[in-house]
């Protein structure tokens, strides 16, 4: 029996939240996901009855819309100065690559990044697929919290005389603190200077090693004079990689609310 009032299609309220914040003319947003990417991602979804996964698809598809209105302006600036050619395969294969990992995630918030991803896209003289597909698979492997903190090391928000109050903000303990630095530094974002250090030693052992070769052969090479002087660090330096800069730059568009 119907209750006089029919839920709306994923299409029909994606629709409106573009009508309310589009000041005329054809969105771009609606132009690129509306009328392609989206329709082909969930085409009708018009069902009453639906599941969880299908809840959050269309509760995810329709915040990525909201988000990447909120970010209009800078979208069509960047949209009209694209060749034709960009612009095709933004709406023919980028798009689509957007929304699937938009559309299993687990954690609402993180769709702004990935919308400031799309604006970062547009704004790109040359399109890297490669790029883009290893950044997007890199914040799906990230939780929010992990992502506050590498943000926060790009800040250069320093906590050394008061990091209990630092873990307080972020409302975790030492070792979740931990468990998500080490995360960072498995996915290349952060990097320890101990690598730096391991392969320094590495350098010096391998010197070393040929010049106690080259004294067998009889014709000893020299040491580098400041082969004794290396000491390596009591501790740990963790920064950020130079793949974790190009990350958040890749990420962190400002927000362009209206």
């Amino acid at each position: 029996m119907s209750n006089g009032r029919e839920r709306k299609s994923l299409r029909e309220r994606a629709k409106e939240i573009i009508d309310v914040t589009a000041e005329g003319g054809i969105s771009t947003v609606s132009e690129v996901f509306l009328e392609g990417a989206l329709g082909a991602v969930v085409p009708g979804a018009t069902s009453v009855i639906f599941s969880y996964k299908q809840k959050r698809l269309e509760d995810n598809l329709l915040r990525l819309i909201s988000e990447l209105q909120n970010r209009i302006s800078i979208i069509e600036e960047n949209f009209l100065r694209m060749s034709p050619e960009n612009q095709t395969l933004i709406k023919d294969f980028f798009a689509g690559l957007i929304c699937d990992y938009v559309i299993d995630e687990q954690e609402e918030e993180k769709i702004r990044y990935i919308a400031n991803g799309f604006v970062s896209l547009t704004g790109q003289e040359t399109l890297e697929t490669k790029e883009t597909i290893i950044y997007l698979d890199i914040l799906r492997n990230l939780r929010m919290i992990d992502l506050r903190i590498l943000f926060d090391k790009d800040k250069v928000i320093l906590y050394d005389g008061n990091f209990s109050e630092y873990l307080i903000s972020l409302g975790i303990d030492n070792d979740h603190y931990r468990m998500c630095r080490e995360k960072l530094l498995r996915q290349g974002l952060l990097k320890s200077s101990y690598d730096d250090e391991y392969q320094k030693i590495v350098k010096k052992v391998n010197d070393l090693t040929d010049w106690a070769l080259s004294f067998q052969k009889g014709k000893v090479n020299k040491l580098a004079s400041n082969f004794a002087s290396f000491k390596p660090k009591d501790r740990e330096n963790i920064s950020l990689s130079k793949l974790g800069r190009s990350f958040i730059e890749f990420f962190s568009v400002s927000d362009e609310i209206e």
